[in-house]
């Protein structure tokens, strides 16, 4: 099994806490393993209710896969969130050299 491991950093450029929906595209049929996002206080949010800090996953466009969630980035702070996830084997090639490649696309 061949885990691609994605390590993200999202600095903060404002003078006043932000919450935020983070989201990554990542090849469909992409299995999450495991991946950090700090659960949010519940008097944080006008429901009032706590966000546990789960990805949500579901079908993105273009038939890729889409892992989201919410967290809050506080005043003049970064926040680096990692994700382990599994690629599905048809977006995995070997070279003639024996050696794995992975297309990574960046889509801004």
């Amino acid at each position: 099994m061949r885990l691609h491991t994605l390590l993200g950093r999202t600095p903060i450029h404002s003078n006043a806490a932000i919450g935020t929906t983070s989201g990554l595209f990542v090849p469909g049929g992409s299995v999450l393993i495991e991946g950090d996002l700090p659960p949010v206080p519940g008097e944080w949010l006008l429901s009032g209710e706590p966000e546990p800090g789960i990805w949500a996953i579901e079908a993105g466009e273009a038939g890729m896969t889409l892992f989201s969630g919410l967290f809050i980035l506080p005043t003049q702070a970064s926040v680096e969130l990692q994700l382990k996830y599994q690629l599905p084997a048809e977006v995995i090639n070997v070279g003639c050299d024996g050696r794995i490649v992975y297309r990574l696309q960046l889509i801004k």
